[in-house]
């Protein structure tokens, strides 16, 4: 008999491209009050417009910067859930975990005024961490809300432990 795999295929945060976004607009940011400065210092002539736009650009442009590229920090991310073992492709990486091998995990929801997270983390038993998560502001959370659910029925059903951290502990809502 032929094990079945069930896809799903959902877009999560990348920490490292957001993190790169968020260097790029504070340089970009200083670089900006360099120039203000030797504007202000060289160039200016008195004018009041001259110098509040010098004093605005430093300030929006990097906010500007970061809206419009923030939702270039997600990935596309594709899971094969199968009986016996998941498999996760990343753009770059593929990983294939076998639940046996899963120490915890959890899978949750949490709700903010401002957005909300998908999250599933999973603790391996080589002291490996795998996390999925995807917010609501930067993401569409709704594929990987369907991947979370049936991820949490299957892992119920295997019966692996379910351990949320203090974090979601603290910010779920009963």
């Amino acid at each position: 008999m032929k094990e079945t795999k069930v896809s799903y295929s959902f877009k999560a945060n990348n920490t490292l491209a957001f993190l790169k976004l968020l260097t790029f607009c504070l340089l970009e940011f200083l670089l900006f009050v360099i120039v203000f400065f030797w504007w202000l210092f060289a160039v200016w002539k008195g004018e009041a417009f001259g110098l509040l736009l010098g004093i605005f650009l430093p300030i929006i442009l990097p906010i500007m910067t970061f809206y419009f590229f923030r939702k270039k920090s997600c990935d596309e991310i594709i899971v094969l859930l199968s009986a016996t073992e998941m498999e996760i492709q990343w753009p770059l990486k593929k990983m294939v975990i076998p639940f046996a091998d899963i120490k915890s995990y959890s899978a949750c929801c949490i709700e903010q005024e401002t957005y909300d997270r998908e999250s599933v983390r999973i603790r391996l038993k080589n002291g490996r961490k795998v996390r999925l998560s995807a917010t609501s502001d930067v993401c569409d959370i709704k594929p990987l809300r369907e991947f979370r659910e049936a991820f949490d029925t299957l892992a119920q059903n295997l019966k692996l432990q379910q351990k949320f951290t203090w974090e979601e502990r603290l910010l779920m809502k009963n």
